[in-house]
Parts: C-alpha cells; structure tokens; sequence
C-alpha cells in the first residue's frame, strides 16, 4: 500500500483525516498463478484521539469511494476485471508518535467494508508511515 494522509485538529481529542491509498492485493491462495489486482482509496472521517498527551492512541472511521480493478492469471487463462468504484466504510485504530510541531510517525490497523454489487467486499490494511498536521 502507498498513499497519503491528512488531519486537521479541530478539538484537543478530535482531528478530521482524509486519505488517499493504493493498495496491491495478492491471492491468498494457490488458485491464481498471478495478480495485478489493486484498491484505489479516496476517504475522509474523524479520528478521536483516548489521549490528551502529544503520543496519541486513536480510534478512527470514515467513508468514502473505492475503485477496484486489475487482472489475474487461473488455470493458464488471464482474467481482466472491470474497474468500478463503489460507496465504503472503514474503521480502526492506531498510535501517533510526534517527531517535531508538525510531522509525525504513525501507524494503524483499518477494516475496510466496500459495497459491491452482488455483496459487500471487506478486508484489513495495516499501514504505518509520516504525516505532516496542517495548521
């Protein structure tokens, strides 16, 4: 996954985030002998943060479109699906370590719940990385 993320504080405990992430997937099975598939994020939400301190620890939800895309390999045939991008919901929670004023390390776990036609797709992104608090 790479990506980019953004938090605004509007309150001592609570920052308003918008994320842009892409995210590769990979099979976890041996039916596809290959895979390009991938998750294009465009969300934002509130972050509450349990402490008042400058190390945060934090829960986290947010909405947003997801585009999905990308082509497979199974059985010696390749497979291209459509890309289409669908309403989601995602949730999670993290830590904040302040490295000066305005950047910061961070790193988080979200469950990620996208409503596909046919029904939801769901799955985990564990992601860490720097951001920079516009004032």
């Amino acid at each position: 996954m790479v990506g980019a993320e953004g938090f605004y504080n509007v309150a001592p405990n609570i920052d308003i985030i918008a994320d842009v992430a892409y995210t590769f997937l990979t099979p976890k099975s041996g039916t596809f002998t290959s895979s390009s598939l991938y998750f294009l994020e465009s969300t934002a939400g509130v972050r509450y943060s349990f402490t008042p301190t400058k190390e945060k620890i934090f829960i986290e939800a947010g909405l947003g479109a997801y585009t999905a895309g990308g082509k497979f390999t199974s059985g010696g045939i390749e497979y291209t699906t459509t890309s289409s991008t669908d309403f989601g919901i995602n949730g999670g929670f993290g830590g904040l370590i302040p490295l000066s004023k305005d950047f910061s390390v961070t790193g988080k776990v979200k469950f990620h719940n996208i409503f596909s036609s046919g029904s939801s797709t769901n799955f985990f992104s564990l992601t860490a990385g720097f951001n920079y608090l516009f004032r």
